[in-house]
């Protein structure tokens, strides 16, 4: 993918979880902003990226610093997981089945299956508690819930 090298990037989504704000930044976007803030926030991020800044959302900064504090070898072995395996890989640590994965990504029970068996061995676990430990530990889930 190729992109203008001044072109800035403000991601503005209702997700507020640290993997989704860590892949943004990391990709190269130069801000991230959750949609439940007041527009001001979105202003301020919009006009400090222009002026050649970089903006996350400030609900969201201790998250960050503690993902990045976080073991980076966890961190490298989720980096490692394709896109669709990061989408099973978080839903199956939300403690959703492997059946009802399946049926929220439109995906036949096997295909989420072998993606699970994929996940495992990228991350080095055996279990779906393991995953669930790993996506809490960094900032994938919120284990506060």
């Amino acid at each position: 993918m190729h992109r203008h090298p001044k072109c800035k990037i403000l991601v503005f989504s209702i997700h507020n979880e640290m993997a989704y704000v860590t892949r943004a930044i990391k990709a190269g976007a130069k801000g991230y902003v959750n949609k439940n803030n007041s527009p001001e926030i979105l202003i301020t991020a919009v006009c400090t990226i222009a002026q050649g800044g970089t903006f996350v959302d400030p609900a969201l900064v201790q998250g960050l610093a503690i993902v990045l504090t976080n073991s980076q070898d966890e961190s490298d072995k989720v980096e490692q997981l394709s896109p669709r395996e990061f989408d099973v890989f978080c839903l199956l640590a939300s403690g959703y089945s492997t059946r009802k994965v399946a049926e929220k990504l439109c995906l036949s029970y096997k295909t989420v299956c072998n993606h699970t068996t994929f996940i495992k061995e990228k991350m080095g676990v055996e279990t779906l508690a393991e995953l669930t430990l790993i996506a809490g530990r960094q900032g994938i889930i919120d284990m506060q819930q």
